[in-house]
């Protein structure tokens, strides 16, 4: 809303005030965590719940470098998520979070926001680069990607999956 951001209810129809926040990408997990990436002052990912709407800070970005938290996508687990980290140049690197505030690791450059598990504890990292929608395996047990890039569908400009 244009007071902030409200959760609905899509079987109710019932909606209710979250925060007085804006932000880029939300994730929440089966714990009832909400993460909120950055936007404007706060340039760090963001997490709250409906009990407690207050704000408390999981990643903090260099300010003086222009840097930006967004698109938190919580793993399967629940308790780490992928991110996106853009500077001022507008370079992008995906890094992985944890709820308890730990330094973020790095574990590729561009932004691969979206997470597909697979069988047998492997999944795929989805993004979007020059080529199109581009997958790359990861593995949730050591949230490290474990081989190159590949093109799943050339030339598209955006992504998102389901686990229908």
């Amino acid at each position: 809303t244009a007071s902030g951001t409200d959760v609905f209810d899509v079987t109710t129809g019932a909606s209710r005030h979250l925060c007085d926040c804006r932000y880029v990408g939300g994730s929440w997990n089966d714990a009832g965590t909400i993460l909120l990436g950055g936007f404007g002052d706060r340039s760090g990912i963001f997490r709250l719940t409906l009990a407690d709407a207050t704000p408390v800070a999981v990643t903090t970005a260099d300010a003086s470098r222009g840097e930006l938290d967004t698109w938190p996508a919580f793993f399967p687990q629940g308790d780490r998520f992928l991110f996106t980290r853009v500077d001022r140049s507008g370079e992008t690197a995906t890094f992985v979070g944890t709820l308890d505030g730990q330094p973020p690791r790095l574990i590729a450059e561009g932004s691969l926001r979206v997470v597909v598990p697979a069988s047998g504890g492997r999944a795929y990292l989805l993004g979007v680069d020059a080529s199109g929608v581009v997958a790359r395996p990861f593995d949730l047990a050591s949230a490290s990607v474990t081989g190159p890039a590949v093109t799943v569908a050339a030339g598209a400009v955006a992504v998102s999956a389901s686990q229908n």
